[in-house]
């Protein structure tokens, strides 16, 4: 895909492993700033392909590029082009109606839009790690590690904002509104909101509820959206309405899951890529958060399925089941 092969321009990363002494940054959540944390980024171990919505995956780095079909609206950029520039650290990847890649740098605190001319523009976000900026121009809007995003039907994007508790939509308009999450709530002793009081809000308004590091978004057929509320445990629904409630998932075996990204297939089946805490905040283990490193798959009917992995991280099973095999991490 020539788009894919324009934003591989613009990475300045290599495309094979990082070496174990090149040391990562996480975030300190208690000072709001960067630390350098040892160890090495790990690269994906599964990607979930859907063939009503995937098409090509490309891995750049640590970067995977999802071409889907559903063509959406754009929403209105910035007119500035980014001529050269390094990414911190891509995370999430959406397409619009006229085929341009929209990418969400983590780290970096922007969206992108890879344009079909091969420039790429500022879609969101300052640069810098803050709130604000909701009702003005996302330009002009700061993030908290902008992480999973999707378009509506009618075009307007919507961004997990991590670290923020919060899921924002931009309008193709280009302006900015949170549509999901109330903000982080107290922190624990680790600098990380605590987990006995950060889930709130099933049953009301979602602008009203707590959230807990919102990653994956996707819409099903009729509009609603659900958003991989990772650190509770749980996938939610953003309702028509405006409310949002919780998916039963009291039929997934142990252990307890921590949901990353998601995506339906033609039949309305959620699949849910079940992933682990990283190693940047590892220390959540202790408080439950485990995760299967499984591929789960969630019927319109509540029954929920694992399609791929035992529930231990790992790697093993080429050539098997895809249930018996180890997957390590799943993301995409």
């Amino acid at each position: 895909m020539k788009n894919v092969e324009e934003l591989r321009r613009y990475v300045h990363v290599r495309a094979d492993a990082v070496p174990e002494s090149e040391a990562r940054h996480i975030l300190d959540r208690a000072t709001r700033t960067w630390q350098q944390h040892p160890g090495r980024w790990r690269r994906p171990q599964a990607v979930l392909a859907l063939s009503l919505a995937l098409v090509t995956i490309a891995s750049i780095g640590f970067v995977q590029i999802w071409a889907v079909q559903h063509r959406v609206a754009a929403p209105k950029i910035l007119p500035t082009v980014v001529p050269q520039h390094t990414f911190k650290a891509l995370e999430g990847i959406a397409i619009g109606a006229d085929g341009s890649v929209y990418v969400s740098d983590y780290s970096g605190q922007r969206v992108y839009r890879l344009q079909k001319s091969g420039r790429l523009a500022i879609v969101a976000g300052t640069g810098v790690f803050a709130e604000g900026g909701d009702g003005g121009p996302a330009a002009n809007a700061s993030f908290q590690a902008p992480s999973g995003m999707a378009f509506d039907p009618s075009g307007n994007l919507y961004v997990a904002d991590y670290w923020a508790d919060r899921v924002r939509r931009i309008d193709s308009k280009g302006v900015i509104t949170t549509i999901a999450g109330s903000g982080p709530t107290t922190l624990n002793r680790f600098g990380y909101p605590d987990p006995n009081g950060a889930f709130a809000g099933d049953g009301g308004p979602a602008t009203a509820a707590r959230f807990f590091g919102p990653l994956g978004l996707a819409f099903d057929n009729s509009g609603a959206l659900y958003v991989a509320d990772s650190f509770n445990g749980r996938v939610r629904r953003i309702n028509l309405d405006g409310t949002v409630t919780s998916l039963d998932a009291s039929s997934l075996p142990a252990p307890a899951w921590f949901p990353r990204y998601l995506a339906f297939d033609a039949a309305g089946n959620l699949y849910v890529a079940d992933g682990a805490p990283s190693a940047s905040v590892g220390r959540l283990v202790t408080e439950g958060l485990i995760g299967g490193c499984r591929v789960v798959r969630l019927s319109p009917a509540g029954v929920a399925t694992v399609v791929a992995g035992t529930g231990t991280c790992g790697f093993s099973g080429d050539g098997g089941p895809a249930a018996a095999a180890e997957l390590d991490d799943p993301n995409g």
